[in-house]
């Protein structure tokens, strides 16, 4: 897997926070969700003892509690206690429900959250915690409502987190199995982004039958066709959920089991990010996409796809879709689709020559000629006129090319002087760099 440079584009984070325009509390202690709001940013962040909890829901039950925790700001303050109260449509459009589902199912699902209790990991080795989710929950069937109150006990796990769990709302509701979702869980608990790329590590089967509801915090088997033997276990369970995450989500997950003595004891897991979720091909299938299709499919909504195409133009957007396309089909994990973009947008990464391309492959183990290309040359590229352009990829080298040659010496001296690339670039200007280009084309003439 392609890992892409620190400095290209900036990295998504898991900081637990939310956009306070995405929740407006429209009603006095009563958390809403507005209905512009952009569903596909919004994250559920909880702490890490409830991702290692035994919960005793379905999988939409699991999916209906998912998204009204995704509406609470986890840095947020709430005197009055956490009230949720979704509607049936926003219910649907956050879960992925169908309205005739949930009306049928809507009031038992009520009725286990305030009475069935989530089973923590103690703070004590081998004890456990009972957290009740709800002091109350009801289904409004003549509204098509639903309102949550969370017990005052889940308000530690959801609010002024220190160590916790945040991920893509939207992940979750695209699987159907509740073991893929509990395990999906997991990964996002191990997972590292700020490290990135490919991740491994080795996990007890212990430590993955409690969170995926196979036993109880004594130990007692609750599914014994799932876990009588390995074999059973990855048949049934593992196997089914790792496809559907892979499939579904944005993790690549790779297992392989390990044994002590002769017994099967615990599995070997390599997590990465992938970008297989993310479509702006041409074609979808047989069927060609339209331009603006496969910009919504990137951008976070419309009004920015509109600014985006206002910006750059059609032609230099669809360029530069079909290049990151190709980023992609090459295997590059990129995590911030929308970042990407509009860094390749900024300079029009997809008309620049190799020269001029610090991704080029010409520059992969150039650590300072790429540095150079990616903060001088690059971003004055397309400022320079066709002629200037011509000379520098006539000589192909920036390094002894007449034009460059001068501007790199010294931002290689800098760097040989113990300067980082974007230290250097401090003591040096573009325009100067301009005129230097002016100057030198005309001693050529």
């Amino acid at each position: 897997m392609q890992d892409l440079d620190a400095d290209q584009l900036p990295s998504g984070d898991n900081t637990p926070t939310l956009d306070p325009s995405l929740v407006p509390y429209t009603n006095p202690g009563v958390i809403t969700l507005s209905r512009n709001a952009d569903t596909d940013r919004m994250r559920v962040t909880k702490s890490n003892r409830l991702v290692d909890a035994l919960i005793r829901l379905g999988a939409r039950e699991q999916k209906v509690l998912a998204a009204c925790i995704a509406v609470i700001n986890p840095a947020g303050h709430y005197p009055n206690g956490l009230k949720v109260q979704l509607t049936d449509e926003q219910l649907q459009g956050l879960t992925g429900i169908e309205k005739r589902h949930l009306y049928r199912f809507m009031d038992e699902a009520a009725r286990k959250y305030h009475s069935v209790p989530i089973e923590a990991p103690g703070k004590k080795k081998g004890t456990v915690d009972y957290i009740n989710i709800a002091h109350r929950s009801v289904y409004d069937p003549e509204e098509r409502v639903f309102t949550i109150t969370f017990h005052s006990d889940m308000e530690e796990e959801l609010l002024k987190l220190q160590i916790y769990t945040s991920y893509t709302l939207s992940q979750l509701t695209r699987m159907t199995s509740k073991y893929s979702m509990r395990l999906f869980e997991q990964f996002e608990k191990l997972y590292n982004d700020k490290r990135g790329g490919m991740q491994h590590f080795k996990v007890p089967l212990e430590e993955l039958y409690f969170p995926l509801g196979l036993k109880d915090s004594k130990g007692t088997v609750l599914v014994p066709s799932y876990i009588a033997d390995y074999a059973s276990f990855r048949r049934k369970c593992l196997e089914p959920a790792v496809s559907e995450i892979n499939e579904k989500t944005d993790f690549d997950v790779e297992f392989a089991p390990y044994k002590v003595g002769k017994s099967y004891r615990g599995l070997n897991i390599s997590l990465r990010r992938t970008s297989k979720q993310l479509k702006i091909g041409r074609l979808d299938g047989e069927r060609q996409v339209p331009l603006e299709e496969r910009l919504l499919n990137v951008m976070p909504n419309k009004r920015i796809a509109d600014r985006v195409f206002q910006d750059y133009g059609a032609e230099v957007v669809e360029a530069n879709l079909d290049y990151m396309q190709r980023i992609v089909e090459n295997g590059a994990d990129i995590r911030s689709p929308a970042a990407y973009l509009i860094n390749l947008l900024k300079y029009n990464i997809a008309g620049l020559p190799p020269v001029a391309n610090p991704y080029s492959d010409r520059y992969d183990r150039l650590y300072v000629v790429k540095s150079f290309v990616y903060h001088i040359l690059m971003p004055s590229w397309w400022r320079l006129n066709d002629d200037q352009r011509d000379l520098i990829q006539r000589f192909d080298d920036i390094t002894s090319n007449p034009l460059t040659a001068d501007t790199y010496a010294y931002f290689a001296q800098l760097v040989r002087d113990g300067s980082s690339a974007e230290e250097a670039v401090m003591f040096m200007d573009l325009d100067d760099f301009l005129v230097e280009v002016d100057l030198k084309e005309k001693g050529l003439k």
